[in-house]
């Protein structure tokens, strides 16, 4: 039972995309991607990562030099990728050469909703099929 209550948010998660956005600011709180030109290091408290050259959170806000966000993974230039736990990163923005907005595709949406009506229908149906159909009828009263 704890599986099917995952099994929504799996399909869901079919439905979001990253779609390239150019000259705008996104809107804080979208889920973005940001690639580096040239890669940056970054220090926690514990942990110093080098050449990062691509990270994924939630965009804060930004001032007129750099974007601030809250950082959820980081990838070097060697393709690891690292959790950042929501560290608050400012990064230039003239060392952003690209960024990616998270977006829900509609058509995915309700393709995958079709798909769970259409497996609901067949359940519905299967039980119904199993519980209520044609049977020998009424046997008569039960001998003495």
């Amino acid at each position: 039972m704890r599986l099917i209550r995952w099994i929504p948010l799996v399909l869901l998660g079919g439905c979001q995309t990253m779609v390239p956005i150019e000259n705008v600011t996104p809107q804080p709180g979208r889920t973005v991607v940001l690639h580096l030109q040239e890669p940056i290091e970054f220090q926690a408290a514990e942990a110093r990562l080098q050449n990062l050259v691509r990270m994924r959170g939630l965009f804060m806000t930004n001032d007129a030099d750099s974007l601030i966000v809250r950082a959820t993974d980081l990838w070097t230039a060697s393709g690891n990728r690292h959790a950042a736990l929501g560290a608050r990163m400012a990064v230039p923005r003239s060392n952003v050469s690209q960024i990616e907005e998270q977006r829900t595709s509609a058509w995915r949406s309700a393709l995958i909703a079709s798909a769970g009506v259409a497996a609901l229908g067949l359940v519905v149906f299967s039980v119904d099929a199993g519980l209520g159909g044609e049977g020998p009828g009424n046997p008569g009263p039960r001998p003495k």
